[in-house]
């Protein structure tokens, strides 16, 4: 899925995401041309998002027969003057014992308001709170 990211393949991108968020961004579509906005967004800024490290998940919970997990994870993004990190937890799931995942970006919303829109989300899951951006200079 970071790969899909920094390759600005949107369509692998949105198959990795979970279908709920995808259905919230107006379908398949509509989630393509958000995510090419931003892009263009961040082209008039001179930014790109070059590359993305996934962590190891957390230990994988079994609720109601679907997996669970939380992923570190770490994106840097060029930006004029030099580099932002930022590290935002996924949380991954599965339907079908692991043989295919689906993430949900956390990003700067804190887990319990995920766990409000997303109920079926385990409250065992280990979400650290969001962190600010840093930034480094060139």
């Amino acid at each position: 899925m970071g790969k899909a990211l920094v390759k600005k393949d949107y369509k692998t991108y949105i198959k990795y995401t979970d279908p709920r968020i995808t259905k919230d961004m107006g379908g398949e579509a509509n989630f393509a041309d958000s995510l090419k906005g931003y892009e263009a967004q961040w082209h008039r800024y001179n930014m790109s998002v070059f590359d993305i490290n996934v962590e190891d998940p957390s230990w994988v919970i079994d609720t109601a027969g679907e997996l669970q997990s939380s992923i570190p994870v770490t994106t840097q993004m060029k930006v004029q003057g030099g580099i932002v990190t930022t590290v935002t937890t996924f949380i991954g799931l599965s339907k079908d014992k692991g043989a295919n995942w689906v993430f949900i970006d956390v990003g700067a919303s804190d887990y319990a308001t995920i766990r409000k829109k997303y109920s079926d989300l385990s409250s065992k899951l280990s979400v650290p709170p969001p962190t600010s951006p840093s930034f480094k200079g060139d």
